[in-house]
Formats: C-alpha cells, structure tokens, sequence
C-alpha cells in the first residue's frame, strides 16, 4: 500500500510544536514512543503508538532557561547504569538529559560526568558512544569521545565475526571512519572513505545500518549533493562505496535532511526527508542496493514544509513514519501497510538459477547470467543480474528493476498501469531521448548503450512508450562510482614541479608550492598537493583533487571527477559528464560538458552550467549561478546564502532555499521554489510555476512572458507582484489594473492582458485587495 497521511498531531505548545529538529523512536514493554525534541529554547514531546495506528500525546517537558547554553538540536538516547536517558547537551563536567521511565514518560532531568559516559562507552552500553560523541562536538562541552570529530554526525556500533567497530561520519570533512575496538577502550581507525576516495559525501545529514545477509551497510545522506550513498562494511572493516542516488524531480529528497531505516527480518525500509517538502521510500536488495519505490509530498497532505527529522518502525504490518518540520508547528504521520512480506532471496553468484516468489510481496534478485525470476502473486520486486535474465512478476503491481550489469533483460508479463521499470541504476540515464524504444506486435523492446530490454505485454499487445513510462523515468538518478587507485599512492615531490603521467591508470602527488601536472591518458588519479597548482586530466576518466591553494583545474573530454578543495579555485569540466565540487573558498566552476553535477560547497561560488543540463548546487555562501541552454536543477545553497541564480534557456527546476535570493528561470517552462526568505522571482518567457515559500517574495511578470502561476501568494507575508506597464500600454494605476484585467476564478486570482499574458495567484479570492501588493514598473 502507499503511502498515506496518517494524521497531523500538536501539544497546544508553540515552544515544543515549532522547529523540531529530532526525534527517536522507542519501543518497550509499554508500547512504542515517538520522541521529538525541538532543540534550544524548545523541549521535549513524547507520543504513544495506539494499537488502532494512531497516536495520543503521551508527555511533555519544556527546557529550562538554565540549560539553554549547552543545548544542542539532537536528541540522543543511551543506557546509564542499565536505564534509557534522553540526552540533550552537556556543560564543561556532565552531559545532561531526562530519564526515559518504563512507562514512557519523561522522568528527572539527569547529569551525567562525562567519565562516567567514557565509562559506559567502553562497557558498550547501548547509545553511549554515540551520545558522547555528539554532545561533545556539538556543544564543545566536555571532552572529545576517541572516535569524535570537530562535526561529528552520526556514529554506530557494528559487531562483526572477529572484531567490533565504530563507523562515525565526520560532517567537516564529509568522510566516513572506520574504527576497530578492542576491550571497549582501544579505538584504531582502519579505514575512511571521502571524496578523495571518488565518493563525494559533502555537507553530510544523517547515517544509518542495515545487515542483511551476514554483511553491514552504510546508507548515508548528503545535502549539498541531495544523494543517498551506500557503502559496505567488510569483516575487516574496509569501506567499498557500492551506490549513490541523486534526487529528481519525481523523488523527494533535495537536500536531504535527515534518513530512518526500518527492518522486519530481511526486509529494510530507507526513508529519506527532504527540502522539496517530501519524503521518499526505498526498499533495499539483498547485495545492499536501494531501489526507489514512492514519494509523498506536501501536495498530498500533512503541510510537509520542509521537513527536518524522520523517525519510522513497523507494528502490526503497517510501517509508520513521524516527520518533524522546521515551518509546520506539528509533527506529521504517515502510513502504509505491509502486512504480507513476502521472501528475500538472491541466486547464486554462478549458474543459471529459477527463483520462484510465494503469495507475499517478495524480493527476488538474480546474480548470474542465465538467472530466471518468477515473482508469483503479490507486489513483488524482481531485479536483473549481469549478464542476461528472465523474470516474470505474475499477478499483482511488480517492480523490475534493471541493473548496470545486465546485457540482455527478457520480461515476459509487463502490464502498463501496474508494472513499473526501475531504469535508476543505469549510469547517466537521464530522459527518454537516450532510450531507443521500438514498439513490437507482443510489447516492445528498449536499449541503452550495451543494455536491452525485451518487453512481453501480459496480453501480448504492442506497448507504447506511454504504456511503459507514463511518468516519465520515475526515481533518482544514479552516479557512477569511480574505482579506487591501482597504483599505491606517492610520496609528496619538492615544490614547485612540472609532471606527467603515463599511458596507464596514475596516481600523481603534487609537492608543496605551485605546481603544473598533466595526468596523461588513462584513467588517473591526481592530488595537487598543497601550492596554486595547473592541472589538466587529458584523456581518460579522472579524479583531480586541487588541494589547498589557488588550483586551476581543467578536465578531459571523458567523465571526470574534479574537486578544488580549500583556496580560491578555477574549474573546468571539459567535455563528458563530469562531477565538480568547488570546496571551501570562492570558487569559479564552468561546467561545459554534457550531463554535469557542479556543487560550489562553501564560499561565495561563480558556476556555470553544461551545454546540455545538469544539477547545480551552490552550497554554503552567496553564489551566482547560470544554467546552461538544458534543462537544469539548480539549488540556492543548503544553508542560508543569498543567491543570485539564472537557470538561462530550457525547462528548469530551480530552489532558491533559505537566504534573500534572486532567482529567474529564463526561458522555457520553469518551477521555481523560493525557501525561506524575502525572494525575488522572476520565472521569464514561457509557462512558470512558481512557489516563494515563507518570507515577503516578489513575483515578477514582463510583457511577452506568457503564463505565471503563483501557487503560494499570500497578503500576510506581504508578497508582492511586480508588473511590467507595457502589458497594458502604461497610464494605468494598480487598482485601474486589477478593475479591468483581473477576475476571480476557481483557481484563484487571474490577471488576463489577452495577448497572451497572464498571471495566476492560486488559492486567493480577494481581488480588490490585489491592488495593494502590485507594483508597477
């Protein structure tokens, strides 16, 4: 069942209602407890899980003023002595928080020495290490936990055959750790994983852990990339990346925000909250790949505006998420039912395997050529292997999911209107124009690049592509990875040097001053070392990391990741499809390829967009930003900026986030999303949608621009529309203006000047009114 709204729930408490920016999920022999806590000058909320699915506030506690300067926004819950604290901050010689009581209520404000949360730690007391660690990098209070960082995220304990470790994710410098611990008090880190390493986990949220089938995995999120990234744990505590999604328009998780994970036997449940207002749901396969299955949205119900937490678990078949937001004074709940799990099986990694599902809503995923899937009743989820398969879903609405390693995909029953094809694990797959879709008397048959997919139609009718993507490609995309170095990497050179790499796959260091490297053909890897240095990628698919210092940074004509690092940095993409991120100075990114991913990171940033779209993210700073002539996704900045954005030509997606932006879609049919702050939108030529989110915004609309809809205009924010006189000839004044070109109309308030221009403010009724928030130029 999909998701649904469950219910909209307050305590009558504007302190614990507005701004929540946390919550925990508890359950006992009480019953289950959502948790919320809305940070400082806030407090905590506490509901109970009713056995009819929903909820009935259960306590409350409102922070006193003497704890406000050591609060922090998390919320985080750990066994002292055996009994369950809410931890909420610390001061110089404890960490404070509530006692959980048995029942479910919030007991006595408790202080704990921070020797004796060193202690519980290391006699592996559930939530101890983590809580340590976060209260002491959040509130600089006490001392550091051994696996803390300056901006510790999110840190679990992993128990493996031999030895237990610690993963912990450093927020500063977007890596994730490795730990192994011995005697609960030896920590020694045995592995990392950041961008250097060709996965990118900037401006990191939120991690959790799945195990599944005797293996960990970290699924972590990233809001300046709006990605879910997967990384396995090995039993000897490496970290290999195995995917990383990025959101689109069809999934919710711009900016991510916060994840839950949810696990019911072998079956796990990712939900991932984003700054688009939604929240998405993916399922996870047995070798650790998240698969896309729904996104709720604010459209729907429940005023999802912006939400900032999610907490989720399943009781009696049905799984319950609780999303706490930063501008709706409530905590929203949603549902859907689950109740007939099916198996979760995968073939063997040789030979050709049948796989046949039960009644249930199985998961059945094929890891060899020559692999048959038969799904059976109920809605199941089959996935292709390398090589060729078969899979049949039989009755009920079934999910095929096609991986990049498959050659030759054979589905024998598709039925348009039930049957959806998850196409987000092909690399660079990014519109319908890239598939050739060739219709046939019994179905259809799809290619893309060294991937075919035979189409049967449950009725042996020819198939459309209307009949197979009636939505058009629905779910994230996906990034390609870049494997690691195959060569050990050098020891730094003087300064000052001139290098070439070779015909092979290089590993190039650069030294200490300002150097110039070229990283010759082959797929390279070069760090620039510290200094102002040149560095062009030449051919092959490159990762060039600038360093610190000035870098100018010129990709090849392949797909390359470029990244400039700290200092002032000059970036080119070069042709291909090619990831940039900018780093923590003022940085100038041209994309110039095709399908590119610019992230400006922190600084005041300069981007320009690729020839044929892509994804911008400005980050941290006041950016400027310009689409390119496709059609492009262009965030503002994940944290408050004022930006400066252009999306240019083409059909763009455009988020302004927090901050006072400027923001113009150019032409074509644009969606512009202001976030919070007094925004200027200006959606250009062609048919806009435009949403200014909270704060005065001003809405522009010029002669010659066609059609505006506003779907949030609000006199009470003091939005304004700015009008261009030549709509009317001039001489008019903004009453005049309203009297003769505007209307009430079911969708709200339309100003026509019928030559085929015209404003709609969705939702308002009172036109006289109107005239006092036009302005005229």
């Amino acid at each position: 069942m999909s998701l649904h709204l469950g219910g909209v729930y307050q305590t009558g408490a504007d302190a614990l209602d507005i701004g929540v920016s946390d919550s925990e999920i508890v359950t006992n022999q009480a019953g289950t407890f959502v948790i919320l806590s809305s940070g400082a000058a806030g407090g905590l909320s506490v509901y109970r899980l009713l056995p009819d699915g929903g909820l009935a506030l259960h306590d409350m506690q409102v922070f006193p003023d003497a704890l406000q300067a050591g609060l922090m926004p998390n919320v985080a819950m750990a066994e002292i002595d055996g009994a369950p604290v809410l931890f909420v901050g610390g001061t110089a010689d404890h960490a404070f928080g509530y006692s959980l009581q048995p029942d479910g209520g919030i007991g006595a404000l408790q202080m704990v020495e921070w020797h004796a949360m060193a202690d519980a730690a290391g006699a592996n007391a559930p939530g101890a290490l983590q809580a340590w660690g976060q209260i002491s990098a959040q509130t600089g209070m006490g001392f550091h936990a051994p696996i803390a960082t300056d901006n510790l995220i999110a840190a679990h304990n992993l128990s493996m055959p031999s030895v237990d470790y610690v993963l912990s994710l450093d927020g500063s410098s977007g890596e994730l750790f490795s730990h192994s611990v011995w005697s609960g008090t030896i920590y020694t880190q045995v592995a990392s994983l950041g961008a250097a390493d060709g996965l990118a986990l900037s401006n990191p949220t939120a991690m959790e852990i799945a195990n599944l089938g005797g293996a960990a995995y970290a699924i972590i999120a990233s809001a300046t990339g709006s990605s879910l990234s997967v990384i396995k744990v090995g039993p000897d505590g490496s970290l290999t990346p195995t995917q990383q999604l990025v959101d689109t328009a069809s999934t919710r998780f711009a900016n991510v925000q916060d994840l839950a994970l949810v696990q019911e036997g072998d079956h796990v449940f990712v939900l991932a909250v984003g700054a688009d207002h939604g929240v998405s749901l993916f399922r996870m396969m047995p070798d650790g790949h998240l698969v896309f299955t729904e996104a709720f949205n604010d459209d729907m119900g429940g005023s999802l505006n912006t939400p900032s937490t999610i907490t989720a678990s399943i009781q009696n078949g049905v799984l319950h998420a609780f999303i706490g937001t930063q501008h709706t004074s409530a905590m929203v709940h949603l549902q859907a039912g689950h109740a007939n799990l099916g198996q979760v099986a995968s073939s063997s990694s040789n030979g050709a395997d049948l796989l046949t599902g039960g009644s249930g809503d199985d998961i059945l995923m094929a890891c060899s050529d020559g692999d048959t899937l038969i799904g059976g009743a109920g809605q199941d989820i089959l996935s292709s292997g390398a090589g060729q398969s078969t899979l049949s879903g039989g009755m009920g609405n079934d999910l095929f999911v096609i991986r990049a390693n498959s050659t030759r995909v054979t589905i024998t029953d598709f039925q348009p209107g039930s049957d959806r094809l998850d196409m987000s694990d092909l690399p660079m797959l990014r519109n319908l124009g890239q598939l050739a879709i060739t219709s046939t008397p019994t179905g259809a048959t799809i290619s893309f690049r060294d991937t075919e997919i035979i189409l049967t139609a449950f009725n042996t009718a020819p198939l459309s592509l209307q009949d197979i993507f009636p939505n058009g490609l629905y779910g994230p995309d996906s990034i390609l990875i870049i494997a690691g170095e195959t060569e050990p990497v050098p020891s730094p050179l003087p300064p000052g040097l001139s290098l070439l790499g070779t015909n092979t796959h290089d590993s190039i260091l650069g030294g200490e001053g300002n150097d110039t490297i070229r990283a010759g053909r082959g797929n390279d890897t070069v760090r620039g070392g510290d200094g102002d240095d040149l560095i062009y990628g030449d051919n092959g698919h490159n990762r060039l990391w600038g360093g610190n210092g000035n870098d100018t940074i010129h990709g090849g004509p392949r797909n390359d990741m470029i990244g400039g690092g700290p200092g002032n940095d000059l970036l080119f993409g070069g042709d291909g499809n090619d990831t940039i991120y900018g780093g923590s100075g003022d940085d100038t990114i041209h994309g110039e390829g095709d399908d590119t991913r610019l992230w400006g990171m922190g600084g005041n940033d300069l981007i320009y967009g690729s020839t044929l779209g892509g994804r911008i993210g400005g980050g941290g700073g006041d950016d400027t930003i310009y689409g390119g002539p496709g059609n492009d996704t262009i965030y503002g900045g994940a944290i408050e900026g004022n930006d400066y954005v252009d999306g240019g030509a083409g059909d763009d997606e455009i988020w302004g986030m927090d901050g006072n932006d400027t923001l113009i879609g150019g032409a074509g049919n644009d969606f512009i999303g202001g976030g919070r702050g007094d925004d200027r939108i200006h959606g250009g030529p062609g048919d806009d949608t435009v949403r200014g989110g909270p704060g005065a915004d001003t809405f522009v609309f010029l002669d010659g621009e066609e059609t505006l809809l506003v779907e949030d205009f609000a006199y009470a924010d003091a939005d304004i529309l700015e009008l261009d006189s030549a709509l009317w000839g001039g001489g008019l004044t903004a009453s005049q203006v309203v009297s003769i070109y505007g209307a009430v109309t079911p969708a709200g308030l339309v100003l026509d000047f019928g030559t085929g221009d015209v404003v709609t403010l969705a939702g308002l009724s009172d036109l006289p009114m109107l005239a006092d928030y036009i302005q005229i130029v």
